[in-house]
């Protein structure tokens, strides 16, 4: 007996079809980009987190269901991006926020170019969400924030009123926390023999050079790893 093994292959230059929208594919080529803007200015690339991704969806759902771009959630246990990441138990953890919203299936207007943007294409699209938040000085300054190490994105689309919701989260790491990857949440990410050696027991450092450095000093986070 034989097993015929079916790989299919995701490209950016896929054709967008909003109703079966692949959104890891998309969260993995946005995260591409916004690790490129920190590497443009000497910044390490954030590290992926899943435990990030419960606050990050949570609020991505709300201001999808509430049609509102917002940082904030009604009073209470999820209130604030803060609020939210305590809510799920994620401890030792300093928490910043960008989000988004995009009109799909038309022309996209922006503020940084004369000319209407024609997103067809997944690299269209990774493109415009990257974009509106490089162009924007606060969310900038969130991506170029060096104390910030681990992320998770998460983008929905409502195709009832045309309309994308994103949210990026960022975390800096204060005290004991387990830094957890699964392929899951992450499905087109690498993460080789080479990354698990350097992430093993990788603790928040306030400088690149102390990563560069050998990966010295006192470590109280470590990595887990899930298959």
């Amino acid at each position: 007996m034989f097993l015929q093994l079916l790989l299919i292959a995701q490209s950016k230059t896929d054709k967008l079809d909003y109703n079966n929208l692949n959104n890891k594919y998309l969260e993995y080529l946005v995260k591409q980009k916004i690790d490129k803007f920190r590497t443009e200015k000497g910044l390490l690339p954030l590290l992926s987190d899943s435990l990030l991704l419960l606050p990050a969806c949570d609020h991505t759902d709300f201001m999808k269901l509430n049609n509102e771009l917002t940082h904030f959630q009604k009073r209470g246990a999820k209130h604030t991006p803060q609020r939210r990441i305590e809510f799920y138990e994620i401890n030792g953890v300093l928490a910043g926020e960008n989000v988004e919203y995009l009109p799909i299936n038309t022309l996209l207007k922006v503020d940084y170019q004369k000319q209407v943007v024609a997103i067809k294409t997944y690299e269209d699209l990774a493109n415009a969400v990257a974009l509106g938040w490089r162009h924007s000085k606060p969310h900038y300054a969130n991506i170029l924030t060096e104390e910030y190490t681990i992320t998770a994105l998460c983008i929905k689309v409502d195709t009832k009123k045309n309309l994308l919701w994103a949210t990026q989260l960022f975390g800096q790491i204060t005290g004991k926390h387990a830094l957890t990857k699964t392929n899951s949440s992450f499905p087109f990410e690498t993460f080789g023999p080479d990354q698990k050696k350097r992430l093993k027991n990788l603790n928040h450092y306030k400088s690149k050079s102390d990563i560069l450095t050998g990966l010295k000093g006192l470590m109280t986070s470590q990595i887990v790893l899930e298959n």
